[in-house]
C-alpha cells in the first residue's frame, strides 16, 4: 500500500491492488470522508485533489459567514434555490391565512406570468425593472387567430405589480431576502386607461328595480347593496345569525379584507330582509339560497328601463349598487369618513375617488347654501370701489350731516395747486383757500406740522396731506 499524503486536510491514498486513487480529508464535523478520483496516475488524481481542497475553502468560509452573520448565511443559502419552489411555499402560506381560492389563483396567475415573461431562475434575477417590463409587454397589443386585440388595462398590469410586491414582502419577513426592490415597480395610471368604467344608478331606477322585482328574493338582495353597500360576495356568505334585528345591525364575517365589520341596519332593508324571512330558520343558514345570475341581472335591469351602458361609455352592475349608496349618503351631508366606514374601505381616497357620483347639479346646490352678502342698493359699485361715497362721519356737525342727508355736498368740488384757490369745473366764481378750509373744517381737521392741503387723483372728495405728521 502506498500513501501519498498532502499538507492540510486532505490527501490522496490508494490501497494495495486498488487502480484508482482516492482522495481522503476530514469534513469541519471531525469525521473523514472519502471520494474517488477515478484516476491511476497521481498527477491527473491530485488535479481532483485540488477541486476538493476548494470545496473544503468553500467550505471554510461558509461556516464563518454562518458564524458571523446566521441570517446573511441563510440569505444566500435561500438565494441557490430555484425560485419555483419559493413560489410553491409563498402560495401555500397565502392559503393557509384564509385567503379565498380565487386570490390564490389571481397571484399564482400574475407570478407564473411574472417568472416566464423575465425568465428568472433565481431570486437574485428578480428586480423592480424586471416587473416594469413584464408590465410593459401585458400592455402591448396581441395577435390572436389573426385579428389584433389590444393589450391588457393598466389596472391589470397594476395587479401584476401588486402580486411582486407582496411576493417580495413575504421574502423578506422570512429570511431570504434582505429587502424588497420589486415595490419599486412604477405604477401606472388606471384613470387614464379605465377599461370599463362604471356609473351610478340613479334613484330613480333604483325604484324601478325595486318595483319590477317585488315578490322575489331579487328584490332583497338588491336592497342588501343598495341600503348596506354589501359586495357581491358577501351577500353570498349571509346568515341569519349575521342579521340582528334586535341591535339594528348587519354582522359582515369574512369580507374582502377578511375582517370582522359591522354596519347599521336600515329600517328599509329590515323590512325587506323580514318578509322574505322563514319560520324557523336556523343561525347558520343562508339568508339567500341563490344568487341573481350575470343574465338574470341584466334582464332586471332592462326591465328597470336601467341602461347597462350609457352614452359616455359608462356601465351599469351590480357594483353600482354600492356607488349609489356612497352617492346619497354624500347627497345627504354625511362626512366622508362616516360614508368610508360604511362602505369599510380602508382610505377616503378610494371612497371619493371610485364611490362618489356626484354631479354637477349637486355642486351647485352646495353653492346656493352659502350665505348672501349682497350689496346695499344706496351704495354703487363705482363709490365702493374708490372709497368716495360722500358720506358723512357721524362726528360731523349736525349741520353738516342735513346737508349729507338732503344731498348737499359737505366739501369743494375741486380743489387748485397747493398755496392757490379752488376753482369750479364751470369756471364759476372761486372761494379763497381760508374760507374753503373753514367749510370743510369739520370733515378735514387741520394738519399738523406744517403740512397743507393737496388734490390726489381726479376724486373731488379724496385728499391727503402732503408731509408726514407725528403719531399721538
Amino acid at each position: 500500500m502506498s500513501t501519498f499524503q498532502r499538507p492540510r486536510r486532505a490527501w490522496l491514498h490508494r490501497s494495495k491492488g486498488e487502480r484508482f486513487w482516492r482522495v481522503r480529508w476530514h469534513g469541519l464535523d471531525g469525521k473523514r470522508r472519502e471520494r474517488s478520483t477515478g484516476e491511476s496516475e497521481k498527477r491527473y488524481a491530485e488535479r481532483v485533489l485540488r477541486d476538493v481542497e476548494a470545496e473544503m475553502r468553500r467550505e471554510e468560509e461558509e461556516a464563518r459567514a454562518r458564524a458571523a452573520d446566521p441570517a446573511a448565511f441563510a440569505r444566500i443559502e435561500q438565494a441557490k434555490r430555484p425560485i419555483g419552489a419559493h413560489l410553491e411555499e409563498y402560495l401555500a402560506h397565502v392559503e393557509t391565512s384564509a385567503r379565498s381560492r380565487k386570490h390564490v389563483q389571481a397571484l399564482r396567475r400574475n407570478l407564473e406570468s411574472l417568472v416566464r415573461s423575465t425568465g428568472a431562475e433565481r431570486l437574485a434575477e428578480l428586480s423592480a425593472e424586471a416587473v416594469a417590463r413584464c408590465m410593459q409587454a401585458m400592455r402591448e397589443p396581441r395577435h390572436v387567430d389573426g385579428e389584433e386585440k389590444p393589450g391588457l388595462s393598466a389596472r391589470s398590469a397594476n395587479e401584476l405589480r401588486k402580486a411582486a410586491a407582496s411576493f417580495g414582502a413575504w421574502l423578506v419577513r422570512a429570511g431570504r431576502w434582505e429587502s424588497n426592490p420589486l415595490k419599486y415597480a412604477p405604477r401606472l395610471d388606471e384613470a387614464r386607461d379605465r377599461r370599463r368604467p362604471r356609473r351610478e344608478i340613479s334613484t330613480e331606477e333604483v325604484a324601478r328595480l325595486l318595483d319590477v322585482t317585488a315578490g322575489t328574493t331579487r328584490r332583497a338582495w338588491y336592497a342588501c347593496a343598495i341600503y348596506a353597500a354589501l359586495r357581491r360576495s358577501e351577500i353570498e356568505r349571509l346568515a341569519w345569525r349575521d342579521v340582528d334585528f334586535e341591535r339594528g345591525v348587519l354582522a359582515i364575517r369574512g369580507g374582502k379584507a377578511r375582517a370582522y365589520d359591522e354596519v347599521p341596519l336600515a329600517e328599509a332593508l329590515a323590512a325587506e330582509l323580514l318578509a322574505i324571512r322563514p319560520k324557523g330558520a336556523l343561525p347558520l343558514a343562508r339568508v339567500f339560497v341563490s344568487s341573481p345570475t350575470n343574465r338574470r341581472r341584466c334582464y332586471d335591469f332592462e326591465r328597470a328601463g336601467i341602461a347597462l351602458e350609457d352614452d359616455a361609455g359608462e356601465h351599469a352592475d351590480v357594483h353600482s349598487l354600492r356607488a349609489t349608496c356612497s352617492s346619497m349618503l354624500l347627497r345627504a351631508g354625511v362626512p366622508v369618513p362616516l360614508v368610508q366606514k360604511i362602505l369599510r374601505h380602508a382610505s377616503p381616497a378610494t371612497t371619493l375617488a371610485h364611490y362618489s357620483k356626484l354631479r354637477i347639479e349637486d355642486s351647485a346646490r352646495a353653492l346656493a347654501s352659502l350665505p348672501s352678502f349682497a350689496m346695499p342698493k344706496s351704495t354703487s359699485l363705482e363709490a365702493l370701489a374708490t372709497g368716495t361715497e360722500d358720506r358723512c362721519p357721524p362726528s360731523a356737525p349736525s349741520d353738516l350731516r342735513r346737508r349729507a342727508l338732503s344731498g348737499a355736498s359737505t366739501c369743494p368740488p375741486v380743489l387748485g395747486a397747493i398755496g392757490g384757490a379752488s376753482q369750479e369745473h364751470d369756471g364759476s366764481k372761486s372761494k379763497s383757500e381760508p374760507e374753503l378750509t373753514r367749510s370743510c373744517a369739520p370733515l378735514h381737521p387741520p394738519a399738523r406740522g406744517g403740512a397743507v392741503l393737496r388734490t390726489v387723483g381726479i376724486e373731488p372728495t379724496t385728499r391727503c396731506l402732503k408731509g408726514s405728521c407725528s403719531a399721538d
